[in-house]
């Protein structure tokens, strides 16, 4: 995340909304599925918090993918 110049705020938040998902919905965020992902998702309560943790959990996954660490993405 530091090689895209992000701040500091954004990859605190981006670590701590993939960490509270895995927490949160009792999965390895490795293993997770769409449908774990959008049901995290459907569970906050408002359009912003949505998105905002819609973004975070993309960049991850997007990663992972780029980084072949998961290849399904």
């Amino acid at each position: 995340m530091t090689a895209q110049n992000l701040s500091k705020n954004t990859i605190k938040e981006r670590i701590r909304t993939v960490t509270a998902f895995g927490r949160d919905m009792e999965v390895n965020v490795l293993d997770a599925t769409t449908d774990t992902i959008l049901e995290w998702i459907a569970r906050k309560p408002t359009a912003h918090t949505k998105w905002s943790y819609f973004r975070s959990l993309k960049a991850f996954y997007v990663w992972l993918h780029n980084m072949e660490i998961r290849i399904k993405n």
